[in-house]
């Protein structure tokens, strides 16, 4: 004769497999581990530290230096363009 189960018991079992083999589907499919991610970005922290030490500085005041690197390169005197007629440019486009 077949051993008694618990149906409501056998039901939840299934649906816990069923649960944990579509996640670990997900996770393979989808992400990374947690571990994955934090060594990622302790790496990444690493690299950024090395580099900074590498960097050369521009002049006694490194603000200074970082202004002049934010000028956009849009802008005339950026390029080193001279315009010799105000508006020369806007009858071409």
């Amino acid at each position: 004769m077949a051993d008694v189960i618990n149906l409501k018991r056998a039901r939840r079992a299934k649906a816990a497999a069923d649960k944990e083999r579509r996640a670990e589907a997900n996770r393979l499919r989808h992400g990374r581990s947690g571990a994955d991610k934090e060594a990622a970005r302790r790496e990444a922290e690493r690299a950024e530290r090395e580099l900074a030490g590498k960097r050369l500085e521009r002049g006694a005041d490194p603000a200074a230096a970082d202004e002049a690197s934010d000028a956009s390169p849009r802008e005339p005197a950026a390029r080193g363009v001279i315009r010799l007629r105000p508006g020369a440019d806007d009858e071409h486009e």
